[in-house]
């Protein structure tokens, strides 16, 4: 099975509260956010890169990512841990979501 590094707590917003969020544009939730987190905009949160929106037609999407850490880097990790790759995949096709 799959070792999981809980960081920080996360509340599982309900799906009608999913719905609630979709109503309004990703800038509008990010000054919500900004304005109740003590992140540091301008140093932890700006994108220099052009975003672009490819499918406009698809309306927003809600849920939630999931995220990992890569070490191409080390072999110790892969020596240690040879089977994390396919544990890897066996959980992400396993999350429910879109």
């Amino acid at each position: 099975s799959i070792r999981a590094v809980t960081v920080t707590k996360m509340s599982i917003l309900s799906h009608g509260d999913l719905l609630k969020l979709k109503r309004w544009n990703t800038p509008t939730i990010y000054n919500g956010w900004e304005q109740i987190t003590s992140s540091d905009a301008a140093a932890d949160c700006f994108n220099i890169e052009e975003t672009r929106d490819f499918m406009p037609a698809m309306g927003p999407m809600i849920g939630y990512a999931v995220t990992l850490v890569i070490k191409p880097s080390d072999p110790t990790t892969k020596a240690k841990n040879p089977d994390d790759l396919k544990k890897y995949l066996e959980y992400v096709a396993g999350v429910s979501g879109p």
